[in-house]
């Protein structure tokens, strides 16, 4: 009988961190299911994982097409990485963005408070209420390292 596979969700994973953030968990061997605007910054981001990681395979890493200005797009989203994968272990909300200018979301929230607070906040709820648990919920700006090494029970990842 086959290894059980282990998921992941990385939220902002087409930008800096975001990427190397996703090479290392490739390593570790979790499948990551990754949230993207558009297409073109999934293509970018699957070209630096082909370039950077020995063990990217295309099947590893399932991309998303959510906007987290809008909460039904975060909801699609959630419902589809719970009908896939069951459980996940890791949920990791790296998304973030600094909006230019004032403007609210379709939601009626400003961009900035919605992405940034207010969705890492609703998809970890969403899960939950599914019965799903996962390891660590990690913040933009915590610390990364130390965790991706050690999970909040003291267990390797």
């Amino acid at each position: 009988m086959g290894e059980q596979k282990r998921y992941a969700i990385v939220s902002g994973a087409t930008g800096g961190m975001g990427r190397y953030i996703c090479k290392s968990l490739l390593e570790r061997g979790l499948t990551l299911y990754l949230p993207c605007r558009s297409r073109e910054k999934e293509e970018e981001l699957r070209h630096f994982l082909e370039r950077e990681s020995p063990l990217y395979k295309r099947d590893l890493v399932v991309c998303v097409q959510a906007d987290f200005e809008s909460f039904a797009s975060v909801l699609a989203l959630c419902e589809r990485v719970m009908e896939e994968c069951g459980e996940i272990e890791l949920l990791m909300n790296n998304a973030a963005i600094i909006a230019p200018e004032f403007k609210l979301t379709p939601d009626g929230y400003e961009r900035s408070l919605q992405v940034n607070y207010l969705v890492p906040r609703y998809a970890p709820a969403t899960y939950n209420q599914a019965g799903n648990q996962y390891r660590l919920l990690l913040h933009k700006g915590g610390l990364i390292q130390p965790l991706l090494q050690r999970d909040c029970r003291g267990g390797d990842i």
